[in-house]
């Protein structure tokens, strides 16, 4: 981390060319970040911003969205520190990238459920056909009601 605060443009060096690279760097902020945010950290990547390519703040926003949810689970003092960074630093393409982070990994966690919503071939309930209830009388012959199929099958007995 002290590299990166006596020469914070070193980090702009290559450009992202494909998802590795960008994948690199994201994880390089996201370690910088979550070693030690200060402000002297959120001075340096004011500096470099301005000079920063699309893709290079999209992995900048990924880094400190990951270094929150990292630090969130073990220190939830940095990681307010980090989610309250992101509006100082006042780019538009790094908030929205840590917004993107955000909502992908909302959506990604919700979708580990799915599979308690969808009940398997054993967990199905059998359909039962149409079955009378009640005792017909010559005096009443419409005493006869179809079962309820979403009843339970004991409701009548």
């Amino acid at each position: 981390m002290n590299e990166f605060l006596l020469k914070p443009e070193s980090m702009l060096a290559g450009q992202i060319g494909n998802k590795r690279e960008a994948l690199e760097l994201s994880t390089t902020v996201s370690e910088i970040v979550a070693a030690g945010m200060s402000p002297a950290v959120v001075q340096a990547f004011k500096l470099i911003l301005p000079r920063a390519s699309l893709p290079q703040k999209e992995a900048i926003g990924e880094g400190f969205y990951n270094a929150m949810t990292h630090c969130l689970r073990i220190d939830s003092q940095t990681a307010t520190r980090i989610e309250t960074a992101i509006p100082t630093i006042g780019d538009r393409d790094v908030s929205l990238a840590y917004a993107r982070a955000a909502l992908l990994s909302e959506l990604f966690a919700d979708t580990s459920h799915i599979g308690n919503l969808i009940p398997s071939a054993a967990t199905k309930p059998q359909a039962r056909g149409g079955q009378l209830i009640g005792e017909p009388t010559v005096s009443n012959p419409g005493n006869l009601k179809l079962a309820d199929p979403f009843g339970s099958p004991d409701i009548w007995r």
